[in-house]
């Protein structure tokens, strides 16, 4: 593979059992699907529900209606997320189990598996990665349109001026403050009345199941983080630590990992120059040379965040207060540990926490007695404890990676997050810079779930509600 060819960013979505791959162009943005589903009553094709998007109805196609897309990985949320494509004007929803986030793929990667160009297939190709990386089905968004023949119409010229409307789509035309950042050697500006502060990176936490970097505690809430290189398919390259630039919009914060803020500038929309190109990620609203001759890709806020509904963990109300809901401090004890991620888990219920052994078979001995064990580890990483768990008088044994600290009463705060296709809550310890969020892991759910037939992996307890 060619280290130095430009990579495609596409975005990545699990489907059954497919990872469904689309080119970030092609992409609007991703809706939680509504519970109340709306039929259009067509005796043919695979249109199965219609939503309201940017004010319009919008169709929404169930792949799995035209194509085998194997079943859903137990616990995971089947058709909860909508997909929201465009081909030039139209636009339609595509049903997704889960986003998996933006991904870089370079040329040699993509390789074109069916040759017979039939006009009634909207898979031909995939990309590979390393040896035993599933690969990634691209979708083909054109023929998918001219198949469905089903969309809304929405000219580009119409595309909402991220979320402020037709006021600041005049005030850009008549001129805004940009701050130009940069990020793996791709330049971008966002607008300067969206910067909420640009600071040294902190530590970030794990946020599994998540398109994000990871996760930070900024002014109050839990803020996702993106790689604004990522962004563009581009992997970090840089020599430093990484800055984190949050920008801010309609009571939302999203925190972007930048290599370096170069200056202030006024731009002006209609300026010479300023021009979208088709191939572009929707979030780039136009691109401008910059005065070095290096293109400057124009960003809306409000598109990036369409299009990661991981932000939505970082609202609040015009008053101030955060929405997903509000913190409360931990009336008991928590213990923090690594089990591939970095979660938390109340006390309550462990017996012992002991040092692993090798166990042969699914069971270990403890006190005379016969115990199941569950292993929450990723695959070939070695056990460093056992947590050994009473629930509902059913005892098992929790293999994980290490055992973090342990966190007493009253001195932390748990706050609520719904995001799509996933609730749970964040246990918040430390101030400032010692501040570290944690996922809550109910160990009493991963035991049911884990030790019932078909049991499953540790992502989908994660995503559990």
């Amino acid at each position: 593979m060619d280290a130095g060819a430009p990579l495609a960013a596409w975005v990545a979505a699990e489907l059954g059992a497919m990872r469904l791959g689309v080119p970030v162009g092609a992409v609007v943005g991703a809706l939680k699907r509504p519970a109340a589903r709306v039929s259009l009553g067509r005796r043919r094709g695979a249109v199965c529900d219609v939503v309201t998007h940017l004010g319009r109805p919008l169709p929404v196609l169930d792949l799995g209606l035209w194509v085998e897309v194997g079943e859903s990985a137990p616990g995971s949320r089947p058709r909860s997320l909508i997909l929201v494509l465009r081909d030039g004007a139209r636009m339609i929803g595509v049903l997704v189990d889960a986003l998996e986030g933006v991904v870089g793929i370079a040329p040699d990667a993509l390789v074109r598996t069916h040759h017979d160009a039939s006009a009634d297939e909207i898979f031909h190709s995939v990309a590979v990665g390393g040896e035993g990386d599933r690969p990634l089905s691209l979708l083909d968004v054109a023929r998918l349109m001219a198949l469905a023949q089903a969309w809304a119409d929405d000219a580009p010229s119409q595309l909402p001026e991220a979320v402020g409307g037709a006021g600041e789509a005049a005030a850009a035309k008549a001129g805004q403050d940009w701050a130009v950042i940069e990020s793996a050697g791709v330049r971008m500006a966002v607008p300067a009345v969206d910067v909420g502060e640009l600071l040294a990176m902190p530590e970030l936490g794990e946020f599994a199941g998540s398109a994000a970097s990871g996760i930070c505690h900024w002014r109050g809430r839990h803020v996702p983080v993106l790689d604004a290189g990522a962004l563009f398919g581009k992997a970090p390259a840089r020599t430093g630590p990484a800055l984190l630039l949050t920008v801010c919009r309609a009571g939302l914060a999203l925190g972007l990992a930048v290599d370096k803020v170069l200056r202030i500038c006024r731009i002006k929309e209609d300026a010479n120059g300023h021009a979208r190109h088709p191939d572009a990620p929707l979030f780039v609203r136009a691109s401008v040379i910059d005065e070095d001759g290096v293109p400057v890709n124009l960003i809306d806020t409000g598109r990036l965040m369409a299009m990661f509904p991981e932000v939505s963990i970082s609202e609040v109300a015009a008053g101030g207060a955060h929405l997903p809901g509000a913190a409360r401090t931990n009336s008991g004890a928590y213990i923090v540990y690594k089990a591939g991620a970095t979660v938390a888990s109340p006390i309550d219920g462990l017996e012992e926490v002991l040092p692993a052994r090798a166990y042969a078979g699914g069971t270990m001995a403890w006190r005379g007695k016969a115990v199941a064990l569950v292993d929450l580890r990723w695959p070939n990483s070695a056990a460093g404890n056992i947590l050994v768990l009473r629930h509902q008088g059913r005892l098992a044994g929790i293999l994980i990676d290490s055992v973090e600290l342990l966190i007493t009463p009253n001195s932390a705060h748990l706050t609520k997050v719904s995001l799509p296709g996933a609730r749970f809550e964040m246990l918040t310890t430390g101030r400032g810079r010692d501040q570290a969020s944690h996922r809550v892991l109910d160990l009493g759910q991963v035991v049911e779930t884990r030790l019932a037939p078909g049991g499953a992996p540790l992502q989908a307890e994660l995503l559990a509600s």
